[in-house]
């Protein structure tokens, strides 16, 4: 094999099936055809933090992005709570990208992403 380090200059990753599909209802489906449908949120993330994906959190806006890390030591997410309700964050994953436009992809541990697939199927944009 060739070293990892010249790998990523020169390797065409394809992103692995998703893992957490996300299966549209027949109704979301017409409304993806369509292209009228106005989704909740313009951009979406949520994953464990590290490889700069804390600066992600600053985009916070509590309207139209939606960002949540997950701190790997804690279990726990931060970034998305609003301290003016104390609501707690208790959206799943799949239902945030249902409800995303765009949803963040970054740059993992990894040459590919699954991450990708599952904001393909649930038809936002990487």
């Amino acid at each position: 094999g060739m070293p990892k380090a010249y790998a990523r200059d020169v390797d065409i990753g394809l992103p692995p099936p998703a893992i957490k599909s996300v299966q549209l209802q027949p109704h979301e489906l017409l409304e993806f055809a369509s292209c009228k449908e106005q989704r909740q949120y313009l951009f979406t993330f949520s994953g464990r933090g590290g490889f700069r994906r804390e600066r992600l959190a600053k985009l916070n806006n509590f309207k139209d992005v939606y960002v949540r890390i997950r701190d790997p030591e804690k279990e726990m997410y931060w970034g998305r709570v609003n301290t003016s309700s104390l609501k707690k964050d208790t959206e799943d994953y799949r239902d945030m990208l249902r409800m995303s436009t765009f949803a963040g992809a970054p740059r993992g541990d990894c040459l590919f992403s699954y991450r990708f697939t599952e904001i393909t199927s649930a038809g936002a944009v990487p």
